[in-house]
């Protein structure tokens, strides 16, 4: 079961937790996951808060010893950040933080996020769950994710019915996840060399996150 605030109602991140801690069933059968929010927030410039469009990073770490009450921490992929390294960096943090915390088990999980490129990236800078709708409206193709229509005069032929195209994507996708998952499993024990697809892109994303995290 997941928390979620009403996009109007941005309350500050403890206020989150709070909410989330009481609304979720305390039980053993059930996987408690907050997911994480943008605040209103003063500027000081206005006379009223505003909204902000990202989640608060640093009020998240400040309140990480509170994670203890969930099972899973969530974010939303545009959410997160502004561009894909900062993205990157920031998932990178709360990773740290959640390590520190003695929580490395606990998972990240990404909403809006499970396509061919994004998917690896926010993987290796310390992310493990991603969903999406992706898979369902373009197709995977090559390390790319491209119109379904596209994937059709590529692979299955121009006159292949509309219908038939859209669960032949769906089911190649499937297996295209299945593969790109044993990948990024690869990686905790080979290291780039397990990704088939833009390894190069992912290794170099990675050490950009690295050394701005080191600074």
């Amino acid at each position: 079961m997941i928390s979620y605030d009403h996009p109007d109602d941005r309350v500050p991140t403890a206020e989150q937790i709070t909410r989330a801690d009481e609304m979720l069933p305390k039980k053993d059968n059930i996987f408690r996951e907050i997911l994480f929010k943008p605040e209103r927030s003063p500027t000081g410039k206005e006379p009223e808060p505003i909204d902000s469009a990202r989640v608060n990073i640093k009020a998240i770490i400040s309140n990480i010893g509170k994670m203890t009450r969930f099972h899973a921490l969530g974010v939303t992929e545009k959410e997160i950040g502004g561009n894909v390294k900062e993205r990157m960096f920031n998932i990178a943090r709360i990773r740290c933080a959640l390590n520190e915390a003695g929580l490395d088990q606990m998972p990240i999980h990404v909403f809006g996020s499970l396509d061919t490129v994004s998917t690896p990236l926010y993987f290796v800078a310390g992310a493990d769950v991603f969903d999406g709708l992706t898979w369902l409206r373009f197709a995977y193709y090559k390390g790319m994710t491209i119109y379904q229509q596209n994937y059709s005069a590529l692979q299955l032929g121009i006159d292949m019915k509309a219908h038939l195209v859209d669960a032949k994507c769906c089911f190649d996708n499937y297996r295209y996840m299945k593969e790109l998952e044993r990948e990024m499993r690869g990686y905790l024990k080979v290291g780039f060399s397990s990704f088939r697809y833009h390894k190069d892109l992912i290794e170099r994303a990675c050490q950009a996150v690295l050394e701005e995290t080191e600074t």
